[in-house]
């Protein structure tokens, strides 16, 4: 695409209409849409026009901070005008002119955001001792990456002397980090710098115009190019003149090295404590992915032994901080819950405080064109939480033919057989049509990948790559020579899966405002057949688990790769794949953050997002889905507490508290039984999953009479809501006392919540005395079943996909929109704040353009504002045949509690253990997708 095009529209603000974009195009090439002068056809003008879209359409939306100002010094905006921000300024105009970001979004996604957490850390000039500790958080793929080099750019411009990068604990993640340090940063390749060749060694930022900015680096890209005392010292680099950098793995030799060289000949002995103390040198880590090997899993000093045990690690890294009189830490995880759960009191006099991000986390913004977990998964609106509903994309399909090739839960020395599984053939031949298609289309990434995660283990990783590469074989024979019109070659295998998946796909999202921009028109079926044997010709299979040797070197193919990966747990942290197209999946985990980290498939795919596919099991589908709401909602909770100017202590307190807590960090404690404290202070707690014992919906029955005629009585209306304010606690109580939950409910069970509003009764504190309860009554019910207050009009609800099983019966909401504003009044002053608070929300900037502005508060915002003596309780009459059972059977009963914000600290005990987390989510390997 010609910068010219860009240049009739760069420099507008708001999202340019596609009617605007067609225009300039016409403009552009001065003549009518149906044929512009050159041969320019009217699809041509077509893939231009999105191209545009995809330049200029990205908006930002979400982020937020929170901050703990104690002991910092603002300085950023005082110093701004007088830094020379030369190494910032290369790396934006290589990320906008050499890498095709859209410079509004890069603006504000990169630009902005490493400004607020520059201006975080304490001004690297100020004199005498002291320390920062940040986190920020950003979905799996989203840019992490390149925020943290955009901030790594920035803080040497600033002043930072001495830089660690700290890229996970494999080569192969190092490797890749030090490819991006060196085309982001330093603008060399440092590998050829030590060799002596006399070969150019620049690269990324270094080939850009400007003046030769000075910089040292003793680490590489290759497999033993990682931190060596002889190295450093060879290179006579020192710290406190020109800036260094380090690219480290988290490897207790590697960082007990980096500390002997940085202490070595700066340090001093400091005489209150007699530690080492290097003085005025500013140190800045960046601890890439430090949820993992970076949290303190021991309390025994000197328990931990091997070299990459994360007790060992943490304990490296604060020893590292600890020595340096200025030093500042920032944590970039896309899961950081495990982190936001260290202590924050945690320290040792010999290696001084725990890694909780006392001092602030800030949560990266989300572009428009980012494909994250809930465009993938879906998620379903709450009103509740402040979340817009999102239909997942039609790219899952579901694996249930894997058994009799590969069992879940199979031990190493388990070769699979021979044929391969339907699926992973057919999802081999979406590979091969996505990449023709691709490259078809003259996308500006090159590069084209596949994932197959089957395994953990090598023997049976490298049997799998020779299988896969033996079917490639077979189907580039077939291709080449069967007969076009046999109606079992592969060739008409190849033309049904296109025109039957690849087509729909096409229509669903090009159909989609939202994701039409990251799209293109298919081309016709003939001209894809006459490309599909260079295709075949050009894929390569690779086994990637773990060395530098077996990694994915994109770099030095600048004409692309196509790749079909085959892997394990070294595919599943940082590692990018580049051109992600195809993902099949199989591996489980009842880790949070494993799950989001194995998502590969997460990330940006410019013009190609239609032909994308994740292969993996219903199972997998369904534990996404669960993890993708729960984390929204703590995200939304974090949006809240940023509203609140809470500091980052006070939201590790309220999410270690908070009841979706359970669902992302019951696994990353430990298996073994233990309490968990758990608040539901202005959270909503709600039946998601029901028993089908029929005397269990019976019980539930006479709890739902009994309070409909305690609170009600009989009533005239006909098809209405019951509510009822000022209604007693303690009918609330017997209404609890007398459901049966199922004992998988988690939050939803109802003796924890008897528990907390028994404690928020007390003298003591006097909250939850007075409650509003709605029974629902459908007015436009297909079914209704008599009760103390007349005929109820039953309510539908959607059954969880694949979440059925025998006793139970699960499904995605409860609430309907709009009940849980019931306790506001509107008009009321209460009303008003909690609808300023929304419209707030709304002018910072977490909504996306064109979004109406808010007429009605979010609920988040009326439990936060409502008085704290003051719960609300809905119940709901669901269908029995919502569940397949007959009309005339006694209804289901659900229930929602919703519970006002209060300070006063109460919350009540949860039994976390191994039981919990294998009944929520199925253990590892036990029928994972065979339901």
């Amino acid at each position: 695409m010609a910068t010219s095009h860009l240049e009739l529209l760069r420099g507008q603000k708001t999202l340019i209409t596609a009617a605007a974009v067609r225009e300039a195009v016409a403009l552009f090439c001065d003549g009518p849409a149906k044929q512009m002068p050159g041969g320019l056809t009217a699809s041509l003008v077509e893939e231009i026009a999105r191209d545009i879209e995809t330049q200029f359409n990205v908006y930002v939306i979400g982020g937020g901070e929170l901050t703990n100002t104690k002991g910092h010094v603002p300085w950023l905006e005082e110093r701004r005008e007088t830094i020379e921000w030369k190494f910032w300024d290369r790396y934006r105009r290589y990320m906008i002119e050499d890498e095709g970001r859209s410079s509004d979004a890069f603006d504000k996604s990169v630009g902005d955001v490493t400004d607020r957490i520059l201006a975080s850390l304490e001004n690297p000039l100020r004199p005498g001792r002291w320390e920062r500790r940040g986190l920020v958080a950003g979905q799996v793929q989203s840019g992490k990456t390149s925020n943290y080099v955009g901030l790594l750019n920035k803080a040497i411009d600033a002043g930072y002397k001495l830089i660690i990068v700290m890229a996970g604990a494999h080569d192969s993640l190092r490797s890749q980090t030090q490819q991006r340090i060196n085309e982001g940063v330093l603008g060399f390749n440092t590998a050829e710098t030590f060799s002596g060749s006399g070969l150019s060694s620049k690269t990324g930022v270094g080939l850009k115009s400007g003046p030769n900015l000075l910089i040292n680096c003793s680490t590489t890209v290759e497999s033993s190019g990682d931190f060596k005392l002889t190295v450093a010292k060879q290179a006579h680099q020192a710290i406190g003149g020109d800036p260094t950098v380090l690219v480290v793995k988290k490897n207790a030799s590697i960082l007990r090295n980096v500390y002997k060289w940085a202490t070595g000949l700066q340090h001093i002995i400091d005489p209150a404590t007699g530690k080492k103390v290097v003085p005025g040198v500013p140190l800045l880590v960046l601890d890439d992915e430090a949820d993992y090997a970076s949290i303190d899993t021991v309390t025994k000093p000197g328990e931990a032994e091997d070299e990459t045990d994360p007790s060992t690690i943490n304990g490296l890294i604060r020893q590292i901080l600890d020595t340096f009189e200025k030093s500042a830490y920032v944590a970039y995880t896309a899961t950081p819950f495990a982190n936001i759960f260290i202590d924050p009191n945690a320290a040792r006099t010999d290696i001084g405080l725990d890694l909780f991000p006392e001092h602030f986390i800030v949560r990266l913004p989300e572009p428009s064109n980012y494909s994250g977990p809930i465009r993938f998964f879906g998620l379903d609106g709450d009103t509740e939480a402040g979340l817009e509903t999102v239909e997942a994309m039609p790219t899952l399909r579901r694996i249930q033919d894997h058994e009799d090739w590969l069992r879940d839960g199979h031990k190493s020395t388990e070769i699979p057989d021979d044929e391969l599984p339907e699926s992973l053939k057919e999802a081999i031949q979406t590979f091969v049509l996505s990449c023709t298609v691709k490259r078809m289309r003259g996308l500006r990434i090159k590069h084209s990948s596949m994932l197959v995660h089957v395994t953990r283990f090598k023997d049976v990783q490298a049997e799998v790559a020779r299988q896969v590469q033996e079917y490639v074989e077979d189907l580039r024979i077939a291709v080449e020579f069967e007969a076009k019109a046999d109606s079992e070659s592969a060739l008409t295998l190849l033309k049904n899966l296109y025109l039957t998946d690849f087509v729909e796909v096409n229509d669903i999202l090009l159909a989609n405002e939202d994701l039409a921009a990251e799209c293109r028109t298919l081309p016709a079926w003939h001209e894809v057949e006459g490309e599909l044997l260079q295709t075949l010709s050009e894929i390569e299979i690779q086994v990637v688990n773990g060395s530098v040797k077996d990694s994915l070197m994109y770099s030095q193919r600048p004409n692309g790769l196509k790749v079909i990966a085959i892997g394990g747990d070294k595919l599943s942290r940082g590692l990018t794949l580049e051109g992600l197209m195809v993902s099949y999946y199989l591996r489980a985990s009842k880790m949070y953050d494993t799950l989001m980290q194995m998502g590969r498939w997460f990330g940006y795919r410019p013009g190609y997002l239609d032909l994308c596919r994740i292969y993996t099991t219903p199972q997998l589908i369904t534990w996404y889905s669960r993890i993708t709401d729960a984390a929204a909602k703590l995200y939304r909770e974090f949006e809240v507490m940023g509203q609140l100017n809470r500091t980052p202590r006070q939201y590790g307190l309220r999410i270690q508290q908070h009841p979706d807590g359970l669902m992302v960090t019951a696994a990353n404690k430990s298996r073994h039984s233990q309490k968990m404290k758990v608040s539901f202070a202005a959270t909503q707690c709600e039946t998601l999953l029901f028993d089908t014992d029929d005397s269990v919906r019976k019980q539930n029955w006479v709890a739902l009479e009994q309070l409909a005629s305690d609170v009600f009585g009989p009533s005239t209306d006909t098809r209405a809501k019951h509510v009822q304010h000022d209604v007693s606690a303690d009918s609330v109580l017997d209404f609890l006392r007398g459901y049966s939950g199922h004992r998988d409910s988690g939050r939803g069970l109802p003796q924890p919540l008897i528990e907390y509003i028994e404690k928020c009764l007390e003298p003591r504190t006097s909250e939850l005395t007075r409650w509003t309860v709605m029974l629902g009554d459908r007015t436009d019910a297909d079914n209704y079943f008599p009760s103390a207050v007349g005929e109820l009009g039953l309510y539908t609800r959607s059954p969880f996909p694949q979440e059925q099983a025998d006793g139970k019966r699960s499904i995605k909401r409860l609430v309907s929109p709009g009940d849980v504003l019931l306790p506001l009044k509107e008009g009321s002053s209460a009303w008003d704040e909690a609808l300023k608070w929304a419209v707030d929300r709304f002018e910072s900037g977490a909504a996306k353009p064109g979004t109406k502005k808010p007429e009605k508060p979010t609920a988040a915002a009326e439990r936060h504002l409502r008085s704290e003596d003051h719960g609300f309780l809905m119940i709901y009459p669901i269908d029995p045949e919502s569940f397949g059972y007959e009309k005339n059977s006694v209804p289901f009963v659900g229930f929602a509690v919703s519970f006002p914000a209060s300070d006063n600290g109460l919350s009540v005990d949860y039994q976390v253990n191994s039981v919990f987390w294998d009944e929520l989510f199925d253990d590892e390997g036990a029928n994972a997708g065979s339901k």
